[in-house]
């Protein structure tokens, strides 16, 4: 097993501070789902069920799974074409349901730069990830199974440091066998090649982040002294954060 990794810092720039999330209004409570998930895995589908049960199971809820996204993007990378096609995925969305987020990290940039539609509430899952961790370690590593999803985490972390005012160093650690494991069906072999660095890595840092949605599961499998974050719970409870009244 190889592994490629980069650490960088932030020099703050205030005038880039992005405003602080807030529920969305009453206009949308119309709608027919109060929280939609947009997959690029139907594997995502019942791990995110399980968390919706668990935190809220009275909410109404919608899946909808375009791996060909992330198979282009790997391909191409997100060009014009895929970034309007995911848009127009989190408009239909957006006209019925009164949250939309995204679980894929490679393209969730482009939940990132919508924000708001037709009254909804559009975020990538990865952002109140991000979002604890930077307020919350001085110190940490990042852990991701795809090398391309090191760019958008990069930049998703750096958006959240601007935010709250913090300089923590970033490790990003991109284990490149892991990922083969993963498709072809063995998760457990995937759990393990992660959970290895896991172990390796624990005592350098004083928190650990998942980067892809995938990899939550390791957790479960694995006792360590500092905390280790992934990003479907987090996420799944920001966005019900959303529907809560003003």
């Amino acid at each position: 097993m190889t592994a490629m990794t980069e650490t960088f810092t932030l020099n703050i720039a205030p005038d880039n501070i992005t405003p602080e999330n807030t529920p969305i209004n009453s206009r949308v409570t119309t709608k027919k789902y109060d929280i939609a998930f947009l997959h690029t895995s139907a594997l995502c589908v019942k791990n995110f069920d399980v968390i919706m049960k668990e935190l809220a199971p009275e909410l109404s809820v919608k899946h909808e799974v375009r791996p060909h996204f992330l198979s282009r993007a790997h391909a191409n990378g997100i060009d014009r074409v895929l970034e309007g096609d995911v848009t127009a995925a989190i408009e239909a969305l957006s006209q019925k349901s009164k949250v939309v987020v995204v679980t894929c990290s490679y393209i969730g940039q482009v939940a990132e730069n919508i924000g708001m539609l037709n009254g909804s509430h559009i975020e990538s899952i990865d952002r109140a990830m991000a979002d604890f961790a930077v307020e919350r370690a001085n110190n940490i590593l990042v852990l991701t199974a795809l090398q391309s999803t090191l760019k958008p985490t990069r930049e998703l972390l750096k958006s959240s440091m601007n935010h709250f005012g913090v300089k923590p160093t970033v490790t990003l650690q991109y284990v490149d066998d892991a990922w083969e494991h993963f498709l072809s069906g063995n998760e457990k072999g995937y759990y393990e090649d992660i959970a290895k660095v896991l172990r390796e890595k624990e005592q350098d840092y004083d928190l650990i982040m998942l980067a892809q949605s995938s990899m939550a599961g390791v957790v479960d499998g694995v006792e360590l002294s500092i905390p280790v974050i992934s990003s479907p719970r987090i996420g799944v409870e920001r966005a019900i954060q959303f529907l809560a009244p003003r």
